[in-house]
C-alpha cells in the first residue's frame, strides 16, 4: 500500500477502537520506517508523518520491529513524545530452539535501551525470558492466567491474541460461522482476566477471488465490477472438530474509491471493547464504600452470582446475549450513579457555583447568539484563549503537530494556594519535592484528595518543528476546570473559568504562538484550579498549528 491508502486505513481503524499495526513488507512501500543511510545518520520523515497523524486520534502502540531497541530510533521518538507508543516484535510464535538467540537479541537490545518494550507473541510468562521481555501475548486458549497475574504484579503487561484460532468453545473475533456473541466475549474475557491488550491477526489483508489462478490479487477495477463482493473469506474447510474453519476473518475489505469497508464482525468486535472500556470506567468509580460503589464490583465479577456466572472459565462462559447485555445495562446505571459530574448533591453545587460566578464575571457580551463564545472569566483577548463557538470555528483550520506525552510530568498538590507566592512556576524553582503523574486522568485518581482545589503541572518539553509565520495554539482537550500556561517561567495564556459547569467538558485552545521554538526544549508549566469534586488535566493535549 501506498502512504496515503495506509493513512486512510489507519484512520478508518483508529475510528473503531483498533491500532493499527504497521506490519511485514507494506513498511517498505509506504515508507513508514526510519532508513539509516551510509553515513550513519537516519530518516525519520515517514515515521513523523505517520505518527503525528495517528497519535493525536488515540494510537496506542507503534510496532518497530526492533527499532525501540536502537538508541538513535528510540531517542528520536523520545523527543517526539511517542516512545511510550513504540514496542520491538521480532520472534513471532517462536519455537523452544530459537530461545537461546531470542535471549541474545533481546539482551542487546535492553543493553542499548533500558527499559525498551519487549512484546512476545506466543508466550506466556517464562524464567529464561524475565526481565527481558514486559509485554507477554500468549494465543488466548494457551493463556498461563495465573503466570500473567504475577507478571502484572512484576510491572510487566499481558496481552493476549487470537487469529485462526483458537476455535470453539472458546470466544474468538475471526471466524465467519460463529454466533457474533463469540466476538463481543473476547473484549469480557479480555477484562475479566485483568488482560491489559488484544493483538489480533489479520484485520484488513485479504486475498483474491477462488476463481483467480494462485498468487494474483484483484485489481481496484475488478472488485468495483464485482460490486466489492469479490473477497475470498479466508475458507479452510473444517477443523477437527467438524466445525467450519472461515477465517482469518478480516474485519475490513477494500471498498469502492479503496475506501475501507467494515465487517459485521468488526462491529461485534468493536461492543465488546466498548465493554471492556465501560468495565474500566465503571471500576476506577467505584472506589468508595458506599452501597453503589460496592455493587458495582459486585456487578464487575462476571464469575458471579455462582449459580449463574457469565464466565466460568475460556471454555465455559454464558451464550446467551440476554445475559451480557442485562449485565451490562446494570453496570450502565450504576456508573451513572457513581459519577460525580452526575451526582446530585454535586450538580446542585455546581450550579450555584456557576450562578454565582455569572453574578461576579459578567460574559464579554450579554446576547443569547454570543453566549456561548466566551466561558471564561477574562475576556479572549487578553487571556489569549479560544473556546466555545470560535473554538468549534478553528479547530477545522488546525493540524496536530505533536500530542504531549501523557507521562513524564511532575505535580505539586497546591491545597492553600502559596503556589503563586512561592514561585512554583519559576524555571528555578526546586521540583525535588515534586511527584510524578500522568495527564488524561483526574488528580484524584491517581492518589490526591478529592476537592483539592489546585495543583501544578511541570514538563520539560522539546518542541517539534514549527512552520513559520502561523498561529501556534496547545489543545485542551478536558481540564477540570481552570488552567493557567507558563512557559520558561513566563505567564503566557490562561483559561480562568467563570463557568464550571460547562467548561469542565469543553475543549479550548491556549495561544501560544512566539513562546515556543522548533527544537528548543522549554519548561511548561500549567497550575490547574478546581472548585468541586475531580480534579485536573483529565484528557489529552496536543500541539496545533494552523494549515
Amino acid at each position: 500500500a501506498d502512504f496515503k491508502t495506509l493513512l486512510d486505513y489507519s484512520k478508518f481503524l483508529l475510528e473503531h477502537r483498533i491500532s493499527p499495526q504497521v506490519y511485514g513488507f507494506s513498511n517498505d512501500q509506504t515508507g513508514v520506517p526510519p532508513r539509516q543511510h551510509n553515513d550513519g545518520t537516519w530518516d525519520f520523515a515517514g515515521t513523523d508523518k505517520y505518527l503525528s497523524e495517528l497519535a493525536p486520534l488515540g494510537l496506542t502502540t507503534f510496532y518497530t520491529h526492533a527499532g525501540a531497541g536502537i538508541p538513535a530510533y528510540a531517542n528520536h521518538l523520545k523527543e517526539r513524545g511517542w516512545y511510550d507508543l513504540a514496542h520491538v516484535y521480532m520472534f513471532d510464535e517462536s519455537p523452544m530452539k530459537q530461545l537461546p538467540k531470542m535471549i541474545a537479541q533481546y539482551k542487546g537490545l535492553t543493553s542499548a535501551v533500558p527499559g525498551v518494550k519487549i512484546l512476545q507473541v506466543g508466550w506466556s510468562p517464562t524464567k529464561p525470558l524475565e526481565g527481558l521481555v514486559n509485554i507477554w501475548c500468549p494465543l488466548l486458549s494457551h493463556a498461563d492466567l495465573e503466570g500473567l497475574r504475577q507478571a502484572r504484579e512484576r510491572g510487566e503487561e499481558s496481552w493476549w491474541y487470537t487469529w485462526d484460532g483458537p476455535w470453539r468453545p472458546y470466544p474468538n473475533i475471526c471466524h465467519i460461522d460463529d454466533l457474533g456473541i463469540y466476538a463481543r466475549m473476547t473484549g469480557w474475557m479480555t477484562y475479566h482476566y485483568r488482560i491489559q491488550g488484544f493483538l489480533y491477526w489479520s484485520v484488513d489483508v485479504w486475498d483474491t477471488h477462488p476463481n483467480r489462478e494462485a498468487g494474483g490479487r484483484l485489481t481496484a477495477e475488478e472488485y468495483d465490477l464485482a460490486n466489492y463482493a469479490n473477497w475470498k473469506p479466508n475458507t479452510y474447510g473444517k477443523t477437527s472438530y467438524g466445525y467450519p474453519r472461515n477465517g482469518d476473518g478480516y474485519l475490513i475489505y477494500p471498498g469502492r474509491g479503496n475506501r475501507p469497508l467494515a465487517s459485521l464482525r468488526l462491529a461485534h468486535t468493536r461492543d465488546g471493547f466498548e465493554d471492556y472500556d465501560l468495565f474500566k470506567e465503571v471500576e476506577a468509580l467505584a472506589k468508595g464504600a458506599g452501597q453503589a460503589a460496592a455493587r458495582a464490583r459486585e456487578l464487575l465479577e462476571f464469575s458471579l452470582p455462582s449459580d449463574s456466572p457469565i464466565i466460568i472459565s475460556l471454555r465455559k462462559w454464558s451464550k446467551s446475549d440476554n445475559v451480557l447485555l442485562r449485565r451490562r445495562e446494570e453496570l450502565l446505571k450504576i456508573g451513572e450513579e457513581l459519577r460525580r459530574p452526575n451526582d446530585m448533591h454535586l450538580k446542585t453545587l455546581r450550579e450555584k457555583q456557576t450562578k454565582e460566578a455569572d453574578a461576579l464575571y459578567p460574559l464579554v457580551t450579554e446576547t443569547k447568539q454570543e453566549k456561548t463564545r466566551a466561558f471564561g472569566a477574562t475576556a479572549p483577548a487578553k487571556a489569549s484563549y479560544v473556546d466555545g463557538t470560535d473554538y468549534t470555528a478553528m479547530l477545522p483550520k488546525l493540524k496536530s503537530i505533536a500530542t504531549l506525552p501523557i507521562g513524564g510530568w511532575l505535580f505539586k498538590d497546591d491545597p492553600d494556594t502559596v503556589g503563586l507566592e512561592n514561585g512554583y512556576f519559576k524555571v528555578e524553582h526546586p521540583s525535588n519535592n515534586m511527584a510524578t503523574i500522568e495527564i488524561a486522568d483526574f488528580w484524584d485518581s491517581q492518589g490526591y484528595e478529592e476537592d483539592l482545589s489546585d495543583g501544578w503541572y511541570r514538563l520539560h518539553y522539546r518542541c517539534p518543528d514549527l512552520p513559520d509565520n502561523k498561529r501556534v495554539y496547545l489543545h485542551f482537550e478536558g481540564v477540570d476546570e481552570s488552567a493557567w500556561l507558563y512557559i520558561d517561567g513566563k505567564q503566557v495564556a490562561w483559561y480562568d473559568t467563570a463557568h464550571p459547569s460547562i467548561t469542565w467538558v469543553k475543549p479550548f485552545l491556549l495561544d501560544v504562538t512566539g513562546s515556543l521554538e522548533s527544537g528548543k526544549e522549554h519548561l511548561l508549566v500549567i497550575r490547574v484550579q478546581n472548585t468541586r469534586g475531580a480534579g485536573g488535566i483529565y484528557k489529552p493535549v496536543s500541539l496545533v498549528v494552523q494549515k
